[in-house]
């Protein structure tokens, strides 16, 4: 399905570079002026005057960093930057909804798009980049839940596909850019899964399954931007999942939920995300690789463990080892039995 679609994807965007001026994301002081004013509908009312195609991907995703970069200063807060990555990925996903087009896969490069925007705007700012890509990673996500919960599509497929656009978004700008990837990578997922346990949270949307699909995405988008960018995977793959728990558990504690059950939920979606995309059969489009040739897939698993527990352990957490062995809480380590 991914290689039809691959096909025709191509076919359509070979027709819109033809179609469409150089210039069709740049934006005019009047048309900023708009989205500033109108939030969602603005996008939305200037996106129409772009005369991009909805279907031509690329150029959504340079929209949405248009928006975003056009919208920013040197004073504009954390909120403000989730805000107008929130605001940018349910404008496009729901012109996507109405023209009869996947969202998830406009969702992806929007958050892609809003993702790069905010790291060429802030990327100057040694001190503020990593909150700056946390906020916009924690609006991507925020974004597509909501759109996915107001018009009854899957929150799973959503929240994936913001999740692997964001994170692959973070690791190619900050490597073009020469900037910290480890760090940066940390600050996506962490601002990725707090936006999925707030938002879900405050819809009563499932969170177990939120936080699953939006790990999946994490990994799937660490694992395919590494390979595009030549990256090695391991210290990628342990930066997400690093972010991710620390986060998870400063969000679970915040909702008052399960923290256990959280990371429980976390675990399974970025296993099942690594192992979907080593092969080459991740879930979201805009990244395709090749299988890769024997993977170290027990090096995969341990650092997808590792991450998640030394982010545990920074955020105040000590999960519970499971072992043959009978519990000491008192030092809560294991003590063999007789």
């Amino acid at each position: 399905m991914r290689f039809y679609y691959l096909i025709i994807t191509l076919f359509l965007q070979a027709l819109n570079l033809v179609a469409q001026p150089a210039d069709a994301a740049k934006l005019s002081s009047e048309q900023i002026a708009s989205i500033q004013s109108q939030g969602v509908a603005g996008i939305q009312s200037v996106f129409a005057q772009s005369g991009i195609e909805i279907q031509d991907l690329p150029s959504v995703e340079a929209f949405a960093s248009e928006v975003v970069s056009s919208q920013l200063s040197n004073s504009s807060s954390t909120e403000t930057i989730t805000e107008i990555a929130s605001s940018v990925t349910i404008a496009l996903a729901g012109i996507a909804s109405s023209g009869n087009i996947n969202a998830s896969y406009v969702i992806e490069y929007a958050s892609s798009g809003v993702t790069q925007g905010v790291i060429k705007a802030t990327q100057n700012n040694n001190s503020g980049l990593a909150e700056a890509i946390k906020a916009v990673s924690n609006g991507s996500a925020s974004g597509a839940i909501q759109f996915a919960v107001d018009t009854g599509t899957d929150i799973g497929k959503a929240v994936s596909a913001a999740s692997s656009g964001s994170l692959a978004a973070t690791i190619e700008s900050t490597k073009e850019a020469d900037l910290d990837i480890i760090q940066a990578v940390e600050a996506s997922s962490a601002g990725l899964v707090s936006g999925a346990v707030n938002t879900s949270a405050e819809l009563n949307a499932d969170i177990a399954k939120t936080i699953s699909a939006a790990a999946a995405g994490i990994v799937e988008g660490a694992i395919e931007a590494s390979v595009r960018e030549n990256l090695g995977l391991i210290p990628q793959i342990t930066a997400a999942a690093v972010g991710a728990s620390e986060d998870a558990v400063h969000s679970a504690n915040e909702a008052d939920l399960d923290v256990a059950e959280i990371l429980k939920a976390l675990s399974s979606g970025l296993t099942q995300g690594a192992f979907k995309a080593i092969p080459g059969q991740g879930g979201n489009i805009r990244i395709f690789i090749e299988p890769i040739e024997n993977p170290d897939l027990l090096g995969i698993q341990k650092a997808i463990e590792s991450g998640i527990f030394e982010g545990a352990q920074r955020a105040g957490y000590l999960p519970i080892i499971h072992t043959p062995f009978e519990d000491d809480p008192t030092v809560r380590r294991v003590s063999p039995v007789t």
